[in-house]
């Protein structure tokens, strides 16, 4: 009997754990100026092909915020997985995320613990590991294009070591080759990993595509141009989101149809509008009205509230705040209720 509710419960574990890694996250939120967080999150964004945002806390936390809340509004359950400590990545801006979105937080006490962390939680599954020293940035961009041809996490070691390597490894019991990028562990470390069957393979960093064939090369040039285009995407949006603060009505209202779109320019226009008073600024009928109004109200565009023997409409907050549209200061409209 204990046999038996002790497999149930194996069962029911790596149920949940392929459960886990078939819902991947649609954004990673990551520190835009810590390097080492951003090359090993941007590897698990390829393998997931989640989309990742740079924080810069101070300076764009109301816009990534506002992104997304905007991305609610077409995506239901939007999963966000923010990489880094609360030093990093501030607890009050996770609390207001944690808000708009389900959001969950992995990161360590350094660069290598996070890493490490990231590679046993989340990518448990993987044939390969990357090796890299944490302390040497000229290889980040080595180690990650490797990583978006091995489909392989990165683990940062330190000074040609690394912590609790055996027990990284028996987490990771998929893993069958380690890739050790420019002399990023030692000898000794190396040969207790050769010593439990795992293959070593050691890599200069000007050659980790060695021994590929040309496709695959080709792919690695076309991966590393993807990382730094990436990169440079990147900045880019940084610069426009401090340029501009607020995103114009025009990019959200572009996803509704006409119809829907005048409704919203109507409610807009004023603080709240009855549906019988949309009804006769649209010339809609009143069951086309509420059809349109109750999928707005389901897609939290729109908010309702019963006076009477009608109901009042208005923009939500969360609608108001990501679109940039104004809530109306004109007289309230429901005189028919």
């Amino acid at each position: 009997m204990r046999f038996s509710l002790l497999l149930m419960l194996l069962i029911m574990l790596n149920l949940l754990i392929v459960v886990a890694q078939s819902n991947p996250y649609d954004v990673i939120i990551v520190r835009g100026d810590i390097y080492p967080d951003w090359t090993v999150a941007t590897a698990y964004a390829k393998k997931t092909g989640s989309m990742v945002l740079l924080l810069f806390p101070g300076q764009n936390d109301g816009e990534i915020i506002s992104m997304i809340e905007g991305l609610s509004q077409f995506k239901k359950n939007i999963r966000v997985l923010v990489i880094g400590q609360p030093n990093a990545i501030p607890e009050d801006f996770y609390r207001r995320l944690s808000e708009i979105a389900t959001a969950e937080r992995i990161g360590g006490v350094n660069r290598v613990e996070t890493s490490i962390n990231l590679a046993t939680y989340y990518w448990r599954d993987a044939n390969s590991l990357i090796i890299v020293d944490g302390l040497r940035p000229e290889l980040y961009l080595p180690a990650l294009l490797l990583s978006m041809n091995k489909s392989a996490p990165i683990v940062y070691s330190s000074n040609g070591s690394l912590p609790n390597l055996g027990d990284l490894l028996h987490q990771m019991n998929s893993v069958k080759t380690v890739y050790v990028i420019d002399q990023s562990l030692s000898s000794r470390m190396m040969s207790e990993i050769k010593s439990l069957g795992i293959e070593v393979i050691e890599m200069g960093s000007v050659n980790v595509t060695v021994g590929h064939s040309r496709s695959e090369e080709t792919s690695g040039n076309i991966h590393i141009i993807l990382v730094i285009v990436i990169l440079i995407s990147s900045l880019i949006l940084f610069a426009i989101v401090m340029l501009n603060r607020r995103r114009k009505a025009s990019d959200i209202l572009q996803f509704f149809s006409p119809d829907e779109r005048r409704i919203i320019e109507i409610v807009s226009g004023r603080k709240e509008i009855s549906q019988d008073d949309l009804s006769e600024v649209t010339g809609f009928s009143r069951p086309k009205i509420s059809r349109i109004v109750s999928d707005l109200v389901d897609r939290k565009v729109l908010e309702r509230e019963r006076v009477g023997k009608t109901f009042v409409v208005r923009l939500t907050e969360n609608f108001i705040s990501a679109s940039g549209l104004a809530s109306g200061k004109g007289e309230r409209s429901h005189e028919h209720g």
